[in-house]
């Protein structure tokens, strides 16, 4: 029976979940399979204290819903958490919180059933957030299917966030990478949510921190976010996942334009797909080209895996899990992923107060006369420099009563 990885940064102990035994098979010959365990029934967790806040009782979905995993009422949420309507800004703070919550109630419910028995109480875990990078037709989203079918394989429970490129023009975006993954998207272990970037830099969503904390909320033992395609320098992927896998299709560069790369500075593994057919040797020539690269890093290199692949053969995936499942041990053992997840907490607060701050200034300008239309406008024409018309800006938003009327 698949056991849940109920998801609490204050604790990061190993568990006898599904995760943590198909991490051991990978890591270690001579572990033993841990004890099974029954799954919690998290819809009837009290604390979720439904709806304690009056701000939640008009939503069409439950919080225990989604931590019981019942993928209406996720995608529900999802639905809510994206939206860039201000009116949800406070509904969204209140239903992550009771998400969380509930999260921590369920833990807790779960600890206690356990306590008498030879399992050790220590079940919760985090769910391994893995971000899968690369440059357009790297194969990013094949590569997603043939490892999440390989996962689920496993008995584990797989969410996917696919991040498309909004349109410069329009502003829309086409959706269509869950088309890809169509074995995945149906099977009943995995959930695939494809998400606009609109125009969020870096190649990930404004809220995909928001999304990932909800999936984790659902018992996902795994999540695995599909970037944009992005090129050297876009990296904000690797800043609010726990891992960045980086794919690289043959013939994309030398030795040198490995070593260039940013990017390939901070991926925790290397992976050269399309390593089929007549396309093995400009993969296997890519392969040792980014081998040698790699060199000229941290440790030399010794630390980041540099693997090829086919998603179509399903060629090393495995080895990739090993890869993975070798250093994600590594980091929840030395305490290094439960410290990493409290950075990212506190950048995504950063993140999220200077985007709000930025569009709440542009209202307060525009309400006020249309201030910032008239300054806009007086730097289109050259009457002033961008600088004097920035500092005006800052001069009016920053007058004490503006904030306090």
């Amino acid at each position: 029976m698949r056991r849940l990885a109920i998801s609490t940064l204050g604790s990061f102990a190993g568990a006898s979940s599904p995760l943590m035994n198909a991490l051991a098979r990978c890591t270690t010959t001579t572990a033993q399979t841990a004890s099974q365990v029954e799954s919690v029934d998290t819809s009837a967790a009290g604390a979720t204290a439904q709806h304690s806040s009056p701000l939640l009782n008009n939503l069409r979905f439950r919080v225990e819903d989604i931590v019981a995993g019942q993928t209406r009422a996720l995608a529900k949420a999802i639905t809510m958490v994206e939206s860039d309507n201000p009116s949800h800004a406070a509904v969204i703070g209140e239903l992550l919180r009771a998400v969380q919550q509930a999260r921590k109630a369920a833990a807790e419910k779960e600890r206690t059933s356990t306590r008498n028995s030879v399992v050790p109480s220590t079940l919760r875990t985090v769910a391994p957030r893995i971000a899968i990078s690369g440059s357009p037709g790297a194969g990013k989203s094949c590569f997603i299917e043939a490892f999440g079918m390989y996962l689920v394989e496993q008995n584990l429970k797989v969410g996917v966030i696919a991040v498309d490129p909004s349109s410069a023009v329009t502003g829309g975006s086409i959706l269509g990478d869950k088309t890809r993954m169509e074995r995945l998207s149906m099977h009943p272990n995995a959930f695939v949510r494809p998400s606009p970037s609109r125009g969020h830099l870096g190649g990930v969503t404004a809220r995909a921190w928001e999304v990932m904390s909800l999936l984790e909320s659902a018992h996902f033992d795994v999540i695995l976010v599909e970037t944009v395609g992005v090129g050297q320098s876009e990296i904000a992927a690797k800043y609010m996942t726990d891992l960045m896998i980086l794919l690289v299709p043959p013939a994309s560069g030398d030795e040198l334009q490995g070593i260039k790369k940013g990017i390939v500075e901070v991926a925790d593994m290397i992976l050269v797909t399309k390593n089929d057919g007549e396309r093995t040797g400009l993969a296997q020539t890519t392969l040792a080209a980014y081998r040698r690269a790699v060199q000229y890093g941290d440790n030399c290199g010794i630390d980041k895996p540099v693997l090829a692949v086919s998603s179509e053969l399903g060629t090393n995936i495995d080895a990739v899990w090993a890869a993975f499942s070798k250093k994600w041990r590594r980091k929840l053992d030395s305490g290094e992923l439960e410290q990493n997840r409290k950075a990212q907490q506190a950048k995504h607060f950063e993140a999220y107060f200077e985007q709000e701050l930025l569009r709440r200034a542009k209202e307060m300008l525009a309400a006020n006369g249309g201030l910032w239309g008239s300054l806009h406008n007086e730097v289109f024409s050259g009457q002033r420099a961008p600088r004097e018309a920035g500092e005006l800006a800052l001069r009016e938003v920053l007058r004490p009563k503006k904030w306090f009327q």
